[in-house]
């Protein structure tokens, strides 16, 4: 009888593609809620005569929605699995920025994004580990790290939806537009399967046992081993937390918060915040958003490169490099003189996040033994979101004191690159080609 239990020589399958689509699309939503709603303000700035404490203040609402939902939905995902805690995830996002597009002043703006951010903290995590106990072992970082290609697709899609929609219709209709993860969560139950490795855990040893009996008929997936021992059942969000910090997991979760909270303080400075620094700083804001769909653009070869190698050299040996090179990017970003050279290094540096925040997810999940791995990824994403509610203040003084120069604000992304690749350097364990029963053994 097959198992949750992935052995290395398992070959990849058109059932292994279907299940990293499927959590793809979700990161492709979250991809084109966020960029959407990043050049919906850089309009708002002239036509509410927003300033930039106004747009601190939602940024920073829709981050402590973020980081609430990483890891209220991550503990979730472990008590009542990973495809409920998803279709909740999508549905509290959509429901936010559909919501946004009735705003009516930037205060109502924020209640929305509040709701939005909780909706989009629980993505990531419980993507990353709902493939990753799909996934053979040799390709688990493949298929992970392929899923954050998405995330470009949807940025690309975002930007494109923001040049037609933003100047014939105005932002409402874009966040609108940015609402559509409505269309996923009405057909996500039927098309996508709970984890067994999850259900395995949960003593429900009936319904994995059905699951691969089916896949294996259907797709020839052959997933041999042992069903293991069920965990325990309704573990709470404490329980939880403090197993984290405990014995050798608290080392990979100093590691994977460290991680997370680098990451995204870079990417949600970058990418939500670069259409209206560009703006401020006298760029139209039809070519700010022209150059981040190139930026963008960037990220999925990028991104491709990546997940081929991240099986190959490993994980610790993509990230602090890829870290190492943002920062170098970011810190020659701040000195840009030149279009070319606005292209140049913002590419760079996109790719580089792109590459870093693709990696990390499939890092974080495989981690965490499967019990803990929904709250392990959760946790972490929630840490990464302090990132994202300091940030928009580091920005909004930068903006508001433009005497400390533009070089100023890429010095700390790329102070904050360099220590992230630092961490991993220190606390980083090699994971490559080991199966997760593997890896969860070593935190017994």
């Amino acid at each position: 009888m097959a198992s949750p239990s992935v052995v290395m020589g398992t070959p990849l399958t058109r059932f292994h593609w279907k299940i990293t689509s499927l959590a793809g699309v979700a990161t492709l939503l979250v991809a084109v809620d966020q960029g959407v709603l990043s050049f919906a303000l850089a309009q708002l700035v002239a036509e509410w005569g927003l300033q930039p404490i106004h747009i601190a203040v939602i940024a920073i609402t829709a981050a402590v929605g973020a980081l609430c939902g990483s890891i209220v939905l991550g503990n979730l995902a472990d008590r009542i699995g990973r495809r409920s805690s998803l279709r909740l995830a999508l549905f509290l996002m959509a429901l936010g920025t559909v919501l946004g597009a009735v705003s009516w002043d930037w205060i109502s703006l924020a209640a929305f994004q509040l709701i939005a951010g909780f909706g989009i903290g629980g993505v990531a995590p419980v993507v990353g580990a709902f493939v990753s106990e799909f996934a053979p072992a040799k390709s688990r970082g493949k298929l992970v790290t392929a899923v954050e290609g998405f995330y470009g697709v949807g940025a690309i899609m975002a930007a494109l939806g923001s040049l037609v929609l933003l100047p014939a219709f105005g932002w409402r209709l874009a966040l609108v537009f940015g609402g559509i993860p409505w269309l996923w969560v009405l057909v996500q139950k039927r098309v996508m399967p709970e984890s067994p490795r999850y259900l395995a855990a949960r003593g429900r040893l009936d319904e994995a046992r059905q699951f691969l009996s089916h896949i294996q008929a259907t797709y020839g997936v052959n997933i041999e081993g042992v069903l293991g021992q069920p965990s325990a059942q309704n573990r709470g969000l404490i329980a939880s937390l403090g197993e984290l910090w405990s014995g050798p997991l608290a080392r990979r979760t100093a590691c994977t918060w460290l991680l997370w909270f680098v990451v995204v303080y870079a990417s949600y400075g970058v990418f939500v915040w670069l259409p209206t620094l560009l703006a401020v700083s006298g760029l139209e804001i039809m070519r700010s958003i022209q150059y981040m769909l190139i930026f963008t653009a960037v990220q999925i070869p990028s991104l491709i490169a990546a997940a081929v190698l991240v099986d190959i050299v490993g994980r610790k040996y993509v990230l602090v490099p890829t870290l190492l090179v943002g920062g170098i990017a970011a810190y020659l970003f701040g000195g840009v003189a030149s279009p070319v050279e606005i292209l140049l290094w913002g590419s760079v540096l996109s790719l580089a996040i792109a590459v870093a925040r693709g990696v990390m997810v499939s890092y974080t999940a495989e981690l965490f033994p499967t019990r803990v791995r929904g709250t392990g990824a959760g946790s972490a994403s929630a840490f990464g979101r302090i990132g994202s509610i300091i940030v928009p203040g580091a920005m909004t003084l930068a903006i508001s004191s433009w005497s400390v120069g533009y070089g100023a604000v890429f010095i700390m992304f790329s102070s904050m690159l360099c220590v992230g690749a630092l961490g991993v350097a220190i606390l980083g364990e090699e994971t490559k080609g080991r199966s997760l029963e593997e890896i969860g053994a070593d935190a017994l």
